[in-house]
């Protein structure tokens, strides 16, 4: 091996250990002491990728069903899943296991990006010890600093752990190596990895997307080296998508922007907004402009845009973009990014960084090992509430709180009404009547009917609340005794306490006129506007249908209809939904069928994602067909 490389390699060896004796052992913890956690959703969709491989069209468990690609981009949970079954150790394990090798991969990638564009062997090293051990966002944000205990506590490692932000992390990771992808790409040198190497990225997390797309067009304001390289970035910016897109087809992308919009505050994006990003794209491109060095560029441009996002919201309270408090990480690799080409190539620069490093190492060594703390599942909340749902509900769909909704499915196939990844709703009166039934809010003395009656509405049978006592971390009920007296108590243990939620049978659909439709939702009010409808599906002298799942996209339907009739079916409308007689979205975001005849009739749902899916996968599959021949092409002129 070349004296440079051997350097280099011994450079990433230096990191991976100082990042593994920082974060080592986080590879043995199964299950986390930090229950409230959004990684418990994570350990969900991997063990649901088991138990659904290798059909992903719909994904019953969550929020009514969603399309499967709305859970969540699949790459993370992918691997979690694979590692999983290859070394045959829990998917808690599993998860802790690949996100804290992305953790401790993050520091590695930075240091390579940092080569490949220009930056000197020991300022790229120096810029990628920062990273893995000093915290900016910590300096810069007295939110995040008071949140991790202090100035010298690693918030990479805080996210991932305490938050549960493994895509997160595991997207930074991958941005820096997609960055050098594109770099060879418009050098002409593996165009193939690319495309590859961008869908990974967005593939991972959303916000690694946007961060991502900063990244690319602070690139090429600093190395494009004329419009030629804009095209063609384009052009491998279309080939990425086209490889992703049967998981992240367009409905998707809307849904996500629609409900990112809403989610930890009002990030609706007006003109004011438009502007404000505008203006930071024009900072940066001139802050590229004033200086010389293309790497230098690059970091200057990059930070400008993260920071400017992450730190007008911290210090103004302004959002450019939704959610900009989560673009910290962002910030962080960016400065680090502008460390490594401003940072002397000299022998005394990297002692003097060696030296800064030194501290905050120790200090976030032995505050990350003092927080990776193991928890007895069995012992939890979470795992006992669901557990007695999968033996006592077979199947039927459930609400349960905080917490507990983000571990059930990591223990069991119950649907529920919420789920793990809010920014992935369909239908857009589930979030209104969540929120309704644990807040209460503007229904009066009424709370708990009102309350029993949108369950009924989103078909759940059985709701469970928190009480004092219970280890579930939120309590998100605003009044948790508002169902005693009126719903009969199926089971307590310590605070936890399961209802039943009285409906005429736990089919998911039901028979009604047109005329009991109701007009559509009216959130946080009474329900006079539903009582018709309500009357309907609570009717118990009507026939009901059974309802009964085939596989989880095929939902058969048995019912015997009046002329005149419609079905209501309790299941999340999409434009994916297949069946042999008109099929329609009523006004609560739920199925809707007209039956063409009267009688015993029998109707197939089945649902394949429509002609969207059929483009989508079609793309994807001429992409990939496409890669496979550009790699070809590449080794037949190499031999």
């Amino acid at each position: 091996m070349p004296v440079r490389r051997r350097w280099d390699a011994a450079g990433v060896a230096t990191l991976l250990f100082v990042n593994f004796w920082i974060a080592g052992k986080l590879f043995r913890l199964e299950y986390s002491a930090f229950t409230g956690s959004i990684e418990a959703a994570y350990i969900s969709i991997s063990t649901q990728i088991i138990q659904q491989w290798p059909h992903f069209d719909w994904f019953p468990l969550w929020y009514g069903g969603i399309p499967f690609q709305n859970a969540y981009p699949p790459l993370l949970h992918f691997l979690v899943a694979g590692w999983a079954k290859v070394a045959g150790v829990s998917m808690a394990l599993s998860h802790h296991m690949v996100t804290a090798a992305t953790y401790c991969l993050g520091p590695v990638s930075l240091f390579v990006l940092a080569r490949v564009l220009g930056a000197g062997r020991m300022p790229a090293w120096a810029a990628a010890l920062v990273y893995s051990t000093v915290s900016f966002s910590a300096w810069l944000l007295p939110s995040v600093r008071t949140d991790v205990g202090g100035f010298w506590h690693g918030r990479r490692f805080h996210a991932l752990l305490v938050y549960g932000e493994g895509p997160h992390v595991t997207a930074m990771t991958l941005l820096p190596l997609a960055i050098v992808a594109l770099h060879f790409a418009l050098r002409r040198r593996w165009i193939w990895t690319a495309p590859l190497a961008l869908a990974a990225v967005v593939l991972s997390n959303w916000l690694g997307g946007f961060a991502l797309a900063a990244a690319v067009f602070c690139y090429l304001v600093a190395f494009a080296r004329d419009r030629h390289d804009w095209f063609r970035t384009v052009w491998i910016g279309v080939w990425a998508y086209a490889l992703a897109m049967p998981w992240i087809p367009p409905t998707t992308l809307e849904a996500v922007k629609l409900n990112a919009q809403r989610i930890g505050g009002d990030f609706r994006f007006g003109w004011a907004n438009a502007l404000g990003l505008a203006a930071l794209l024009v900072v940066a491109v001139l802050a590229a402009r004033w200086l010389k060095n293309p790497a230098v560029k690059f970091g200057a441009a990059f930070t400008v845009l993260m920071a400017g996002v992450t730190l007008i919201w911290e210090w103004a309270h302004f959002a450019l973009v939704p959610q900009p408090m989560r673009y910290h990480l962002e910030m962080e690799l960016a400065l680090c990014l502008l460390l490594a080409g401003l940072v002397p190539a000299r022998a005394w620069a990297l002692a003097a960084v060696a030296m800064l490093c030194a501290y905050p190492a120790f200090s976030t060594r032995t505050w990350a090992r003092s927080i990776i703390q193991p928890v007895e599942m069995t012992a939890t909340s979470e795992y006992r509430v669901a557990r007695w749902f999968d033996q006592h509900m077979q199947g039927r769909r459930v609400m349960a709180p905080g917490s507990v909704s983000f571990w059930l499915n990591a223990f069991t196939a119950t649907p529920q009404m919420a789920g793990g990844f809010d920014q992935g709703i369909v239908n857009q009166t589930q979030p209104g009547s969540h929120f309704q039934v644990l807040s209460g809010m503007g229904s009066g003395d009424r709370e708990g009917a009102v309350a029993i009656g949108w369950l009924q509405m989103m078909g759940v049978d059985a709701v469970a609340v928190s009480q004092a006592g219970s280890t579930e971390v939120f309590k998100p009920f605003a009044h948790p005794t508002k169902f005693d007296g009126l719903l009969r108590e199926l089971w307590r243990e310590g605070g936890d306490v399961v209802y039943e939620v009285p409906r005429t049978s736990s089919s998911l659909a039901r028979i009604v006129r047109p005329e009991e439709l109701p007009p559509g939702p009216i959130i946080n009010e009474d329900l006079k506007w539903a009582e018709g409808y309500l009357q309907a599906i609570n009717d118990a002298a009507r026939p009901q249908p059974v309802t009964e799942w085939r596989d989880r996209s095929h939902l058969r339907i048995r019912a015997n209809v009046a002329p005149g009739d419609l079905v209501s079916v309790l299941v999340t409308y999409h434009p994916g939904w297949r069946s042999s007689v008109p099929l329609k979205r009523d006004l609560l975001g739920q199925i809707l069928l007209r039956p063409a005849a009267a009688g015993d009739q029998t109707f197939d749902l089945t649902f394949d994602g429509g002609t969207e899916m059929t483009v989508a996968r079609s793309a994807s599959g001429l992409a990939m067909v496409a890669m496979m021949v550009s790699a070809f092409r590449r080794r037949s002129r190499r031999a």
